[in-house]
């Protein structure tokens, strides 16, 4: 019984941080293709980068991909912790 609670808690937790993968992947789709479009609009605003500098995109990625799953895990976690009696009961 103990090791099934467990099972559902870490699939629990899997499952919120594999939805929150997915949305963050589409949303840096969704930002890479509108950023690299508006480029133009931009290059006369840098100085000494260029408009495309792969390695401010990719900085940028990860910054969102690291928020994304440190505001998901935290509350994953915070809800495993709570027992399934207790969460299932009716108010």
């Amino acid at each position: 019984m103990r090791y099934e609670i467990a099972s559902i808690l870490r699939g629990l937790r899997r499952d919120r941080l594999t939805f929150v993968l997915a949305t963050v992947a589409a949303g840096l789709g969704v930002a890479a293709a509108t950023t690299i479009s508006l480029t133009g609009l931009m290059s006369p605003l840098l100085f000494g980068l260029r408009a495309r500098e792969p390695l401010v995109f990719v900085a940028a990625a990860a910054v969102v991909l690291g928020a994304g799953l440190l505001a998901s895990y935290a509350p994953a976690r915070r809800a495993s912790r709570v027992a399934l009696a207790d969460a299932l009961r009716p108010f």
